[in-house]
């Protein structure tokens, strides 16, 4: 159970705020205008990515995004559904594990058609073991784009899945999945 101790706390920081952070923008010089709230096509359009970049460089790219708090570009490599729900809510996404955190890109599967693949990754954490995470994607207007991850908390469990497109669900099982851990805890 040693695994679920220092795993759950990795998966959490990337589940408890998971989101896309689009916060408004205030105007200082124009105290009377409302706050405006950036569109989503705005924010989507601006970073650059190649649109046939294979699955395996997009979660790279949103990996690196994510550690490097490169909001912009955390938005954009999600799918549009998800990043409309997550802003919506107001969450933002952090990187999962200690800011040290290490991952690396393994192999990737594709659904079939190819209208969806699993990116296989390892995160190390000093002084710890390997945990794996798979990162979903789906193919978006012809680009891959982060949907969800799974992650598994107890080897003898079935991963956790995490939909970032619905975001109510993360919550409830991130929820579930730390009750679970507190239990185990006690025993």
């Amino acid at each position: 159970m040693k695994f679920a101790h220092w795993m759950l706390p990795a998966v959490l920081a990337l589940l408890a705020s998971a989101g896309c952070n689009r916060a408004t923008t205030p105007s200082a010089e124009l105290p009377d205008l409302p706050e405006i709230t950036t569109p989503a096509a705005i924010v989507r359009a601006a970073p650059s990515i190649d649109p046939a970049a294979p699955p395996e460089v997009v979660v790279n790219k949103f990996l690196e995004a994510l550690k490097s708090a490169d909001d912009q570009m955390v938005a954009f490599l999600l799918t549009t559904k998800a990043c409309d729900e997550i802003h919506r809510r107001d969450m933002v996404i952090q990187p999962p594990g200690k800011p040290g955190a290490r991952y690396q890109i393994g192999e990737v599967e594709y659904a079939p058609g190819k209208t969806g693949a699993y990116v296989n990754s390892s995160w190390t954490e000093d002084g710890s073991e390997p945990y794996e995470i798979v990162w979903i994607m789906r193919s978006e207007e012809g680009a891959w784009r982060v949907a969800g991850m799974a992650a598994s908390l107890d080897p003898s469990q079935e991963p956790l899945v995490l939909n970032f497109e619905d975001p109510d669900d993360v919550l409830e099982k991130s929820q579930a999945a730390d009750r679970q851990l507190r239990e185990t805890e006690r025993r």
